[in-house]
C-alpha cells in the first residue's frame, strides 16, 4: 500500500501569508526537486488562501514540471474528474497518445497515472496536499519506485474543483540499486512540515472512503462505478482497520456505533456510508464486504471482483446470504421468487446493450398505437428490481 502523508504549509506572518516550507540542504537527487518545486510553486500562489485555483496556475503546459504533471478537474464528481493536462512523461509511461485521455476513466491500470490519481480522495478529504510513496511492478513488469504529490485548488476558496498531481520514478535494475534508491527516497521526503507518521492513519482512510461515499450518494447511487469505487475504498478500510483494532474502535465509539459480531462489516458500512442511510442498502453493502472478505481478497482488489461477479453487487450479496445459511434452511423468499420466474413465459425478446444481471426490470412508456416502447433499464443494485421478482411471482 502506498505511504501517503499530509504536507500542510506552515502559517508565517501576522497578516495570514503562509510560507514555504524548509529544505533539507545537501545535494538533493532530481527527483526530490521535482516535488518540492511543486510543493513550493503551489505554496507561493496561496496568498493568505487555503488553497490556491486552478486560474492561477497559468498554462498547465508551462508549469516546469509539466512533463511529470495531470490537472483533475471536478467539473461532475469526485469519480471521474477530467483530465485537463496530462503531461508527455506520465502518458508516455501510461502508453497513451496524446489526447488519448480526456477522463480519470481513460487511464489505464497498472500505470503510475492510475497510482497518482488514486490518491485524490486523500486530497479532497485532507483539503492539504498529500505527499506520497510506494514500489510497485509497472507496466514493463520491473519493480519501479515512485514518489509524488497531490495539491488541492479552489475557485472559492471552499470547495475543492481540481488537483494538480506531480510524480516521478525510477525503475529498479539491480538490488545494490534497489537499496540506494530506498535511502535516497526516505530522505527526499523527509520535509520537517510533514507529519511524522509514515503511512496513513485509519481515520484518513475513512475521511477518503466517506468522501467517494458522499459522491456516489449525491448521484443517488445510480453510477455504478462511482458505487463500486466507494465500496472498494470501504473494503480497504475495513482491512486496514483489522490491523489497528484500537484506532477502528475509537472511531466507532466517536461515531456512536456499535460492533455486531455476526455481521462485522456493517458498522464499516455505518461508518462509511452513514448511520442514517437506507438500512437495506446498508445491509446489502454489508454483505458484500463481507462476501469479499469471505474471499479473502487484498486490499484495492473490490472493484475488479464485483465488476467480474455475475450480477455484479448483487450476485456478491447474493453469494454471501447463501454462505451464511445453514445447509438444511428451506429456500428463502428470493429464491422462491426467482425460480417461479423462470417457469413464466416469456412475452417477448429485447436486446438491450447496457444491461446486467439474470433478471432486468425495464420501464416502458405506451405510445399512441398502444405499443409498449421501452425507454430504460433499472440497475440491478436498486431494491425495485429484487421487490418487483417478489411480487411478480406472489
Amino acid at each position: 500500500m502506498d505511504e501517503a502523508r499530509t504536507i500542510r504549509a506552515d502559517p508565517g506572518d501576522e497578516d495570514g501569508e503562509f510560507s514555504t516550507p524548509r529544505i533539507e540542504t545537501g545535494p538533493p537527487p532530481r527527483e526530490r526537486r521535482l516535488q518540492v518545486r511543486a510543493f513550493e510553486h503551489w505554496a507561493a500562489l496561496l496568498r493568505g488562501r487555503a488553497m490556491p485555483a486552478a486560474v492561477d496556475l497559468g498554462p498547465a503546459a508551462d508549469l516546469p514540471f509539466a512533463d511529470h504533471a495531470v490537472l483533475l478537474r471536478f467539473d461532475e464528481d469526485y469519480a471521474d474528474p477530467a483530465l485537463t493536462h496530462l503531461g508527455s512523461a506520465l502518458a508516455a509511461e501510461a502508453g497513451l497518445k496524446p489526447g488519448a485521455a480526456r477522463r480519470l476513466a481513460d487511464v489505464p491500470g497498472r500505470s503510475l497515472l492510475s497510482r497518482l490519481t488514486d490518491h485524490r480522495l486523500e486530497c479532497v478529504a485532507h483539503r492539504a496536499p498529500i505527499g506520497f510513496e510506494a514500489e510497485f511492478v509497472g507496466r514493463r513488469g520491473l519493480p519501479t519506485l515512485y514518489r509524488g504529490i497531490l495539491l488541492p485548488l479552489s475557485e472559492d476558496g471552499e470547495a475543492i474543483d481540481g488537483v494538480l498531481g506531480v510524480i516521478s520514478w525510477k525503475e529498479l535494475a539491480a538490488p545494490a540499486l534497489t537499496e540506494a534508491l530506498r535511502r535516497d527516497l526516505a530522505q527526499a521526503l523527509a520535509m520537517p512540515s510533514a507529519p511524522p507518521s509514515p503511512a496513513p492513519t485509519l481515520a484518513a482512510q475513512l475521511a477518503a472512503a466517506r468522501a467517494g461515499a458522499g459522491e456516489a450518494q449525491r448521484g443517488r447511487l445510480k453510477t455504478r462505478a462511482a458505487l463500486y469505487r466507494a465500496l472498494g475504498l470501504a473494503y480497504d478500510f475495513a482491512r486496514a482497520s483489522e490491523k489497528r483494532p484500537e484506532e477502528y474502535g475509537a472511531l466507532l465509539a466517536e461515531a456512536g456505533i456499535r460492533r455486531q459480531t455476526r455481521a462485522p462489516m456493517t458498522a464499516v458500512a455505518k461508518l462509511v456510508f452513514g448511520a442514517d442511510a437506507d438500512k437495506a442498502r446498508l445491509t446489502e453493502f454489508a454483505a458484500a464486504l463481507a462476501q469479499a472478505r469471505r474471499r479473502g481478497l487484498e486490499p484495492g482488489g473490490f472493484v475488479a471482483a464485483v465488476e467480474s461477479e455475475p450480477g455484479g453487487l448483487k450476485g456478491l450479496v447474493a453469494a454471501e446470504r447463501v454462505a451464511r445459511r445453514p445447509a438444511d434452511a428451506p429456500p428463502s423468499l428470493d429464491q422462491r421468487a426467482r425460480a417461479a420466474l423462470h417457469k413464466l413465459p416469456a412475452l417477448a425478446r429485447l436486446e438491450i446493450a447496457g444491461t446486467q444481471g439474470e433478471f432486468v426490470l425495464l420501464i416502458a412508456r405506451r405510445e399512441a398505437d398502444g405499443r409498449l416502447a421501452v425507454v430504460a433499464p433499472i440497475p440491478d443494485e436498486s431494491p425495485l428490481v429484487a421487490r418487483a421478482i417478489r411480487k411478480i411471482s406472489r
